[in-house]
């Protein structure tokens, strides 16, 4: 009794100790483990997805710093060049053979030049920047120099990226686990109808009296069906029904960027293939034919100036397609 602490007093009276255990319906326990391993492996996907973009992402600046450093060296080249153009178009107006406007005009294209390498040294800046970014590196990443991208013609095919995708790629295996965790769900909810057991055991000593023991079974009623169980079940199959399309959504766009890339593939292929075997050989000999006929008056200072400009800006584009190919594969 609460007015009095002695254990004599009443014969009601005892220390008590119980052990209880609920033991849920059968099957309901393997389910809720098939849930968590579905809930495991999806994070474990995630972590791949993230292990991949930032991977990804490293690339795509390595070569994006590999193209700027390129543009860096054949600028530097072409200004090279123009510094030859001055020089001889300066003797040549010396001697009364040229007109000061080639002068001028090579001078133009060197101020041209110059302001391109201030972008291309700016931007050296900030890649090194995104670098520091990406590698999780509070110092400057110094890349320094990096050695030349060769050109190796890789031909894939659509049908079997797709197939290897849907076995490989860890966000649609990430979905698919969601899928399979939701379904789980829906089949533990419909046993949520079913009653859960509890059995217990209670030992009670008294003074100077006989001890007690008890059992105990019971099972809870599932008397809220209509508003707690039902629900449930009709918010999981919503679940279903909603990443089932999710995942639908995500593999189709995931087989529409395989085939677009595919498809950029082979276009930069064939425009990589034409500028370094056919249109820049064309331009390095037009330009070099122009230079030879500029110094015995052949061709004049604006022909020549042409050319050198057209086959600069072929160099350029082909480490330009180059790049964007090996951003694609």
């Amino acid at each position: 009794p609460y007015t009095d602490f002695s254990f004599g007093s009443d014969p009601m009276t005892m220390k008590q100790i119980s052990l209880m255990q609920t033991i849920p319906y059968p099957g309901i326990n393997n389910i809720s483990r098939n849930i968590a391993r579905e809930e495991s492996k999806s994070i474990e996907y995630s972590i791949r997805m993230e292990i991949n973009n930032i991977s990804r992402d490293v690339s795509l600046a390595y070569y994006d710093y590999f193209l700027n450093e390129k543009s860096i060296e054949i600028t530097e080249k072409n200004k090279s060049i123009l510094k030859e153009f001055i020089v001889i178009s300066s003797k040549k107006y010396e001697v009364g053979e040229g007109l000061q406007q080639d002068i001028l005009q090579a001078q133009v294209e060197m101020s041209k030049l110059m302001d391109k390498l201030i972008v291309f040294k700016r931007n050296k800046q900030i890649l090194n920047s995104e670098f520091k970014v990406l590698i999780g590196n509070d110092e400057i990443v110094e890349i320094g120099k990096i050695q030349d991208l060769n050109y190796d013609p890789a031909g894939f095919d659509t049908e079997s990226l797709q197939e290897r995708a849907v076995t490989n790629n860890p966000q649609l295996l990430r979905h698919a686990a969601i899928v399979s965790k939701n379904n789980m769900t829906y089949t533990l909810s419909t046993k949520q109808n079913y009653p859960d057991f509890t059995v217990g055991l209670s030992y009670a000593q008294r003074d100077k009296r006989r001890d007690f023991i008890m059992a105990q079974f019971s099972i809870n009623l599932p008397i809220w069906k209509n508003t707690k169980q039902n629900k449930l079940m009709e918010e999981s199959l919503n679940n279903i029904t909603v990443m089932e399309e999710m995942h639908r959504n995500i593999k189709n766009e995931l087989f529409g960027t395989i085939e677009k890339l595919v498809f950029s593939l082979e276009e930069t292929d064939e425009r990589i293939k034409l500028l370094k075997e056919v249109i820049i050989p064309q331009a390095t000999q037009s330009f070099n034919s122009a230079m030879s006929g500029y110094q015995v008056n052949k061709v004049d200072f604006l022909t020549l100036l042409n050319n050198q400009v057209t086959l600069f800006n072929f160099e350029l584009d082909y480490y330009r397609f180059l790049t964007t190919y090996k951003k694609n594969i």
